[in-house]
């Protein structure tokens, strides 16, 4: 199925899950190989959402093989990264790993890293490691800090 989804198109894959009767299962590998059909992948994943939308589960890995290199990684994207509760210093480590030169540490990414109450020292840890000399420490940052993990 995964092999179809890369490499066909909607009416190929709407045959095939009629066919089975949705006994096909919907894998990550069949996720990622929809993302990775260029040609059709509107389509393929609008039909999988469509059809089968509680099977079709949009992990890190999927998101990763979507946006390939055409992703431009703004300030948003890293404070968004940044303020991820869940996932923040393994989304921060992959930007910096994969797209390091394009990110820019800004007061405001640094005051985002301050205020993750999760995971703000671990991700303050990871930008001074990685990219201490353009982290610049002003007041309001220090302020975000403190008022962060005085609740924590």
């Amino acid at each position: 199925m995964a092999q179809v989804a890369g490499s066909f198109s909607e009416g190929l894959m709407t045959l095939l899950l009629g066919l089975k009767n949705g006994n096909v299962p919907i894998t990550k590998e069949v996720v990622i190989a929809t993302v990775k059909n260029r040609d059709n992948v509107k389509e393929v994943m609008a039909l999988l959402l469509d059809q089968r939308a509680d099977e079709v589960k949009i992990t890190e890995e999927v998101l990763k093989e979507a946006a390939g290199d055409e992703v431009k990684i703004t300030e948003e994207v890293v404070i968004a990264a940044a303020g991820n509760r869940y996932s923040s210093k393994k989304l921060m480590a992959l930007l910096l790993n994969r797209r390091g030169n394009e990110i820019k540490i800004t007061k405001k990414v640094v005051i985002a890293v301050a205020r993750n109450r999760y995971s703000a020292k671990k991700l303050m840890a990871l930008l001074l490691d990685r990219r201490g000399n353009e982290v610049k420490i002003t007041e309001e940052m220090v302020i975000a800090a403190a008022r962060n993990w005085s609740k924590s």
